[in-house]
């Protein structure tokens, strides 16, 4: 059985900062995402967790367990937005790099404008990748660099910009040098 969403922020709460320095500030009594700080304001004095999940940092399918250290609170978009891969940095760091909670930014998380939202460099360098070059890279990528499907979303856009990320790295580390 899951632990409690105030068990999970009270564990975080606890620990004085999330992994990885992922930058929002965890209140003791009022739970909210954290990676982009949502938290329902309207229902704070009574369930002050409504609207927030408890997402695995490591996905179950993948060998992650209920334990507090492998969960965390995040709203519902973020929850289906987060890289279900096996390296539970990528998940922290995930947290960490997202846009705090304005609807533009918001906007910005669409998944038609993944390729718009990356950073100049990858952009350049995917664009310069051609669709037989990037088939063959995915299926290169080590049998260690494994990820899942979120329950009812499919691959997430987290895990796909990480993926990307992988299949990229050769050009954008030529790119920044």
């Amino acid at each position: 059985m899951l632990p409690s969403h105030m068990e999970i922020n009270r564990y975080w709460f606890d620990k004085g900062a999330l992994p990885r320095n992922a930058g929002v500030v965890i209140e003791a009594g009022e739970p909210s995402c954290f990676a982009c700080g949502w938290w329902n304001w309207s229902n704070s004095n009574r369930i002050p967790w409504r609207g927030l999940e408890r997402s695995h940092v490591l996905a179950r399918s993948l060998g992650g367990t209920d334990d507090l250290e492998n969960l965390a609170l995040l709203c519902r978009r973020c929850h289906e937005l987060a890289p279900d891969t096996t390296d539970v940095l990528w998940f922290w760091d995930w947290v960490r790099t997202r846009p705090s909670d304005t609807p533009i930014e918001r906007e910005l998380v669409r998944v038609g404008e993944l390729l718009d939202a990356l950073q100049p460099h990858v952009r350049t360098a995917l664009e310069g990748l051609a669709r037989a070059e990037l088939g063959r890279r995915l299926r290169s990528l080590p049998s260690s660099f494994r990820f899942t499907t979120h329950y009812g979303v499919g691959i997430s856009r987290g895990t796909w910009e990480r993926i990307l990320q992988e299949v990229v790295r050769p050009e954008t580390s030529k790119a920044l040098d």
